[in-house]
């Protein structure tokens, strides 16, 4: 289980292969919603520790309803350092992209 910080109120938490937003704290566990739920029905839940900074997995309620993958996970991932290093930076979105995934961008010109 990873979390992966969002420019947002909550991270979101990627585990074997789907990720999860924030969905309600409840008295005993935090209740994360699967990232499909809007776009493919998904009604996949993910309960974890109140501790929200470093969560423990607690279970996982119904089945989901499309296949994990970790390639959607590493593209947000990349899409969120992106989103980072604009605000710091006024360099093109390319050169960003190429810095972030350590890319040699001077000897490939």
């Amino acid at each position: 289980m990873e979390l992966i910080n969002l420019n947002k109120k909550y991270p979101q938490v990627a585990y074997l292969g789907f990720l999860f937003n924030f969905h309600k704290e409840c008295s005993n566990f935090i209740c994360w919603r699967c990232s499909k739920n809007s776009s493919m029905k998904c009604l996949c839940f993910l309960k974890t520790s109140l501790n929200i900074n470093n969560p423990i997995f607690i279970s996982v309620n119904n089945d989901y309803v499309h296949q994990g993958n970790e390639n959607f996970i590493s593209a947000t991932k990349i899409k969120n350092a992106i989103v980072e290093k604009a605000k710091l930076t006024s360099n093109s979105l390319c050169i960003m992209y190429l810095y972030i995934i350590d890319f040699d961008y001077c000897s490939h010109k």
